[in-house]
């Protein structure tokens, strides 16, 4: 019983006579060509055995029943290990099911929105990264990477303190939030943040891309890398 997922016996129970009906089909089944030779094996046990003759018999009827219950059991319900969707997933009954637990549907509106969202997001990088200065780009460029901004090459090649670029990437951010909800002002903030994100977003991976063509600046980032073991390479 341990190897199925039923806790009440009662509910795999069979009567004397299904019982009796199941060994027969799982002894003939497999082997039709001897059709009931179990019978006689069972008969032929006593033959040389000191026990008597018929507890022999029932000791090998029990071993061919048990057989037949396991195969029985393994075709006729699931494996203990598996549980059912509105089965709870502990031993409290009170707990949320498994089914809470699964991914709800797919709403194809909000993959639809994050794709106009993602299309309006370009446009607007497109116009911003045209007009963003170098200092900006190799900042961005560096979050890209995952190098950081007190990096001291980086520094020198701003030619300006950590603070400076800190300020400058925090203003930035500020002020495409602010453009963004000037721009859209009908919009509810949520949509404008999300809009805002997708921005940042789009300019982050575009000044990486940028880096790549930026001699001075990429062997800042490869040198960085090979000292963090790869991790702010472009």
């Amino acid at each position: 019983m341990n190897t199925i997922n039923i806790s009440d016996v009662s509910l795999v129970t069979l009567s004397d006579p299904d019982a009796w009906h199941l060994l027969e089909v799982h002894m003939t089944l497999p082997d039709a060509i001897h059709g009931k030779a179990y019978k006689e094996w069972l008969f032929a046990r006593t033959a040389g055995s000191p026990d008597a003759p018929f507890d022999v018999v029932q000791g090998g009827a029990t071993l061919l029943m048990r057989s037949a219950v396991r195969e029985h059991l393994r075709r006729e319900h699931l494996p203990a290990t598996h549980v059912s969707a509105n089965q709870p997933p502990t031993q409290i009954t009170t707990a949320p099911c498994c089914e809470e637990w699964l991914p709800g549907p797919l709403d194809t509106r909000d993959t639809v929105e994050h794709r106009e969202l993602q299309s309006l997001a370009a446009q607007h990088a497109d116009r911003l990264f045209a007009a963003l200065p170098r200092r900006l780009k190799m900042t961005l460029a560096a979050r890209a990477c995952q190098l950081p901004l007190s990096t001291p090459d980086l520094l020198e090649l701003a030619g300006c303190q950590c603070s400076t670029l800190h300020g400058a990437y925090r203003e930035f951010a500020e002020r495409v939030f602010d453009e963004l909800r000037e721009c859209y002002r009908g919009d509810d903030r949520d949509t404008v943040s999300d809009l805002a994100v997708e921005v940042f977003n789009d300019l982050t991976q575009r000044c990486g891309t940028w880096a790549e063509n930026d001699n001075a600046l990429q062997d800042i980032l490869q040198s960085a890398g090979r000292q963090d073991g790869g991790g702010a390479t472009v």
